[in-house]
This record gives C-alpha cells, sequence and structure tokens, in this order.
C-alpha cells in the first residue's frame, strides 16, 4: 500500500514568506534522494495553517494519473476573496499538489517564474507561474478546503 509521505522542514532567509513558495518545488524535487530511492509522485504544499487529512488525500490522489501534468487544489470558500484573487489558481490553505512531470517542470522555471513575486501570496505566485509560463490549467476538486474567515470562530 502506501509506505509513507516525506516530510522536510527547512529554513529560509528570505524576509517576505511568500516568496518562498516559489522555491519549494525545485527543493523538493532535487531533495527526493533522501526518500528512500522512492520516486515521489506527487508533490505538495499547503499553508501554516492548512491540515492535512493524510488518507483522504491519499484517496483523491488515486483519482488522477501521476505521469499527467496535474495542478490540483481548490479555490476559497469565500466569494469576496474569489472576486478579489480570481478562480484559477489552488488556494494554499487547502493545499496545493503538483503531479511529478509538473514539478520538475516548475523547478526548471523557478527563475523565471520569480517576475510574480510581487503578487499577495505565494499560492497565488504558484498559480500565476503555473497558469500562464507552464500553460497548466487549475484541475479543481471539492475535497481541497480553503475556509477564509477573521477574527474568533467560537
Amino acid at each position: 500500500m502506501h509506505e509513507g509521505i516525506l516530510c522536510k522542514i527547512q529554513s529560509s532567509n528570505t524576509i517576505r514568506y511568500e516568496e518562498r513558495y516559489l522555491e519549494l518545488f525545485r527543493i523538493a524535487w532535487n531533495n527526493q534522494v533522501i526518500n528512500r530511492g522512492k520516486i515521489n509522485q506527487w508533490f505538495a504544499v499547503g499553508d501554516d495553517d492548512t491540515v492535512w487529512f493524510i488518507n483522504n488525500m491519499l484517496r483523491v490522489l488515486q483519482q488522477y494519473n501521476s505521469s499527467s501534468t496535474i495542478y490540483l487544489g481548490g479555490i476559497s470558500d469565500k466569494t469576496s476573496q474569489v472576486q478579489r484573487h480570481g478562480v484559477y489558481f489552488a488556494y494554499g490553505g487547502g493545499g496545493i499538489i503538483l503531479s511529478r512531470p509538473l514539478a520538475l517542470l516548475f523547478s526548471t522555471y523557478t527563475e523565471k517564474c520569480k517576475q510574480y513575486l510581487s503578487m499577495f501570496g505565494g499560492d497565488e505566485m504558484i498559480g500565476k507561474c503555473v497558469t500562464e509560463i507552464l500553460k497548466v490549467r487549475l484541475t479543481k476538486s471539492n475535497k481541497f478546503h480553503q475556509m477564509d474567515h477573521r477574527g474568533d470562530m467560537t
């Protein structure tokens, strides 16, 4: 079945945390060797407040072909966020997943994608790069939930 998920925590000197997003897939691609010689099929990135339900995620990923070029995620549940930022990119709070071929492509275009460093968030930077430079559209899944709520939720 599944032999686990490789997770690595890495520090960065980047002042604006969103800028780190563009480096994440390149770093993950370059660090695959650590994964006991296994080939990573999917590359996932989330925000600092993303909650991953690993079994659910693995079930969702079984519906897709990891050898295809896939940009997978969901959009915000808040209409004002969607109106402001759009529906073309996977919102980071719900998680962003790239298939193996797309992660390789993204990692080779990281420098070119830095033209989007002025975007609002790292998820939007990734979205601009994937959709405009790599020409891959978001595969939206209702299994990824970006919940944009402010204030006390109790």
